[in-house]
């Protein structure tokens, strides 16, 4: 009889080129299916809530794979952590019912974080990017409103892409400022922290609505001339997709 197992990850996407399988490059699937079948020799496949871009990182990616393998939670989990790449980690492990399925999520949760401080503690680098501009705060609530709700994000996807539908519905969209204490200096700087929640998002839509963003709140383009391309009034609103390594899928839920 085959046992689904359930899986909540962690991972530092830098070293990794993305999450979905690719010929003769190192990916999360890649590396996590083989640590899975030193445990589980019969695993074929592993599926994932997410399938995030090359350079982002994961708290709470969530992947499901078969196996006629019976094993307790605790042993297999330490079991897993003790031979997977040292950049992936499972903080939860669990036998679920053959119904679930990891892609069939109510919402899924990022975070992107940014930061205009060039004095940010080293071993955070990795995680916020850095941006070379005092943002403007006002900007913040107007575009957040706009990008609320149910909306074509055609405009918001990577070229190429070929998803069926461009239609998303974003249930949460907002942006904190954090301060940070470094564990080693007595100096304190701060960040910004994105949060973004939707059922579900297109390839690379997180990253270039952060880079709209950036281009609002930077002043290099106003909030109007963002509003009308947004709604597929103007296309002529040109934004850079914002740095991978700022953003994490931190949580799925069911």
């Amino acid at each position: 009889m085959l046992n689904r197992y359930k899986l909540i990850i962690a991972y530092n996407g830098k070293s990794f080129k993305g999450f979905q399988f690719q010929s003769e490059q190192k990916t999360i699937s890649s590396e996590l299916l083989l640590g899975i079948r030193k445990i589980f020799n019969d695993v074929i496949s592993v599926s994932a809530a997410g399938r995030t871009d090359s350079g982002v990182h994961a708290q709470g990616q969530v992947v499901h794979f078969e196996s006629l393998k019976d094993i307790s939670e605790y042993k297999a989990k330490y079991s897993l952590n003790a031979v997977l790449n040292k950049n992936i980690r499972v903080l939860s492990f669990q036998k679920v019912d053959s119904l679930f399925h990891s892609r069939k999520a109510k919402s899924r949760v990022y975070y992107y974080l940014f930061t205009p401080c060039e004095d940010i503690p080293f071993y955070m680098q990795n995680y916020i990017t850095y941006i070379n501009f005092l943002p403007n705060e006002k900007n913040f609530s107007d575009f957040s409103n706009l990008v609320l709700g149910y909306h074509n994000f055609v405009n918001f996807r990577k070229k190429g892409s070929n998803e069926k539908s461009t239609f998303c519905t974003i249930f949460h969209f907002s942006i904190n400022k954090k301060q940070i204490k470094s564990l080693y200096q007595s100096c304190e700087t701060y960040y910004y922290e994105i949060q973004i929640v939707a059922e579900s998002f297109l390839y690379r839509m997180v990253r270039n609505l952060v880079g709209s963003f950036f281009e609002v709140i930077s002043n290099r383009q106003s909030f109007s001339s963002f509003r009308d391309f947004f709604l597929g009034k103007k296309f002529d609103f040109k934004y850079h997709s914002a740095q991978a390594k700022g953003l994490c899928l931190v949580k799925v839920n069911y």
